[in-house]
C-alpha cells in the first residue's frame, strides 16, 4: 500500500509542478534589451520625478494653511513650513508657467453647475 501511495502523490506533485510552471523545462528566454530598459529607467524616473513635484506642492499648501492658523491665533512660524514654502517658490520658478494652476477660490466656477 505504500508503495501505491506514494506513486499517486509523486504523479500529483508532478502534474502540479507542470501547471505552475516549475518542470525542468527551460523556457527560451528573449535576448536582453539595453535600450528598452535604460527608457523604462527614464519614464521610471519623471513619473517620481511628476509625483515628488505634486507631494511638495501638496506639503507647501498645508504649511500656508497653516501659517494662516497660527497667524489667526498669534502662534510663532515654524521654520520647516518657511523652508517649505520657500522650496515651493522655487519650484515655481524652475518649472514652466503652463504646470502650475490656480487652486482653491481662485479657480473660476464649476462647470458643471
Amino acid at each position: 500500500m505504500d508503495i501505491v501511495g506514494k506513486t499517486m502523490v509523486k504523479n500529483q506533485v508532478s502534474s502540479l509542478s507542470k501547471t505552475i510552471g516549475l518542470s525542468g523545462e527551460d523556457k527560451e528566454e528573449e535576448p536582453y534589451d539595453y535600450k528598452q530598459e535604460q527608457e523604462e529607467e527614464e519614464r521610471a524616473a519623471q513619473e517620481k520625478a511628476k509625483r515628488d513635484e505634486a507631494q511638495l506642492r501638496r506639503k507647501a499648501d498645508r504649511a500656508m494653511e497653516r501659517n494662516k492658523m497660527r497667524e489667526k491665533y498669534g502662534l510663532k512660524e515654524s521654520k520647516t513650513d518657511q523652508k517649505l514654502l520657500e522650496s515651493r517658490n522655487q519650484l515655481e520658478k524652475t518649472s514652466p508657467k503652463g504646470t502650475s494652476r490656480p487652486k482653491g477660490k481662485d479657480e473660476s466656477s464649476c462647470l458643471v453647475m
